[in-house]
């Protein structure tokens, strides 16, 4: 039996897949639902729409520290329901106030930022929960499977967002989502798993908790680096990521509907590259393949920038598919790395620091992008993300990890306050 076959016999994995497949199809339907919002009901510019992502991004910098300590604590499956009804509320919310005739961009942003919180908890939570329900020999195959249905759902999701936007309002996209957490959370509720004992320690702080979270990130030669890099990645991407949808409606000329079929294109290339991620580790190396995989990121990001409309615009869906081609393999094979390296005790507080990091710069990148957007021009702005995105892998390429072939499996013992 292949071992793809085996990871799907796992009841509790299907579960969660089947879950997160359907949470990440209403999400990537909203990530472009709400700026077409934004845009057609509400008449935002680039500015507003540098700001409206930035605010969906903040809390990963002000509750991302605190978050893995927190969920150190607990369990991990009571938290992934709670923030399942929270999102389904807060989502619920905003095609109600516009039936209402009462949306307006405070609502939206108060909205986006709560999903925000949502998230952090999610997500904190996710990566030590998923070693809960898959032996640590299917944990490859089974991110694959993760990012590879949510690579997919990223192809079916702008195209469906971009077409209901044409035909009806951008908002129903928004209800969409909602519904697709309401799924997540009947899949969550029905998981039995049996996590291991929460290790309680009457003199731990929460305070040294998330001290000791960033001292094993700090204290760690692979993890130092690998998370410096990621951070500067982000701040970088979304520097365009910020103004992409306006460089599709405006520089390029293209309807709502084209907009959800040109991201939808592009980003096949994930599915791609999930799929092909367990052979970039076993051909070239974990560290190797992923060394490979985020320098070619960069030069695809920046090709996008010179698409012009008419026939040129493959170049757009050909820069697109290799930068989300690359970039999801990587992102494969540096969350195997990294469940299988740390600690179990270690994993929330080092996730969320971690997250903390490479999230954090989400918001800066975001304001950069609205910001640069009014004053340079957005396709301009898209060029300068493109070159900032190629420049961010030199911190992998001067660092020790281009002389790995594989990272190592369990990190070495680190000195932290427990």
């Amino acid at each position: 039996m292949g071992e793809s076959t085996s990871v799907f016999g796992n009841r509790n994995f299907r579960l969660l897949w089947f879950g997160e497949t359907a949470s990440k199809f209403g999400s990537t339907i909203t990530t472009l639902s709400v700026p077409l919002v934004a845009v057609y009901l509400l008449d935002a510019g680039p500015f507003v729409l540098g700001l409206l992502e930035a605010v969906a991004w903040l809390p990963w910098l002000l509750f991302g520290l605190p978050a893995g300590a927190i969920i150190d604590r607990m369990p991990k499956r009571p938290v992934l329901i709670t923030c399942d009804v929270v999102s389904l509320a807060l989502l619920v919310s905003v095609p109600l106030a516009h039936v209402l005739d009462v949306l307006t961009l405070p609502h939206l942003m108060l909205t986006a930022f709560g999903v925000g919180v949502s998230n952090v908890f999610f997500m904190t939570a996710y990566q030590p929960f998923l070693p809960s329900i898959v032996p640590e020999t299917q944990l490859q195959s089974a991110n694959s499977k993760l990012q590879g249905s949510e690579s997919a759902v990223q192809v079916i999701g702008p195209g469906s967002a971009g077409l209901l936007a044409q035909l009806f309002s951008p908002v129903i996209g928004v209800a969409i989502d909602a519904g697709t957490f309401l799924a997540s959370l009947v899949c969550i509720r029905a998981i039995k798993a049996t996590e291991p004992p929460v290790q309680r320690k009457e003199e731990r702080s929460l305070l040294r908790d998330v001290a000791s979270g960033i001292k094993f990130i700090t204290g760690d030669k692979i993890l130092r680096v690998t998370t410096s890099f990621s951070a500067c990645f982000n701040l970088a991407g979304f520097v365009s990521h910020a103004v992409l949808v306006l460089f599709l409606l405006h520089n390029l000329k293209q309807p709502a509907g084209a907009v959800g079929v040109l991201l939808a294109a592009s980003g096949a290339g994930g599915i791609i590259g999930a799929f092909v991620a367990p052979w970039v580790a076993k051909r070239f190396g974990t560290a190797r393949g992923l060394l490979i995989c985020y320098s070619l990121s960069g030069p695809c990001s920046l090709l996008m920038a010179f698409a012009q409309p008419g026939w040129l615009m493959v170049i757009f869906v050909l820069g697109g598919i290799g930068a989300a081609m690359f970039t999801v393999s990587a992102n494969v094979i540096g969350s195997t790395f990294r469940q299988r390296y740390v600690p179990r005790e270690y994993l929330g507080r080092v996730v969320s620091a971690a997250r903390m990091a490479v999230y954090g710069t989400i918001p800066l990148g975001a304001l950069i992008g609205g910001v640069l957007g009014d004053r340079v021009g957005v396709r301009e702005t898209m060029i300068v993300s493109g070159f900032a995105v190629c420049a961010a892998a030199l911190i992998l390429l001067c660092s020790n990890i281009r002389k790995l072939r594989d990272f190592p499996v369990k990190a070495e013992p680190v000195s932290v306050a427990d």
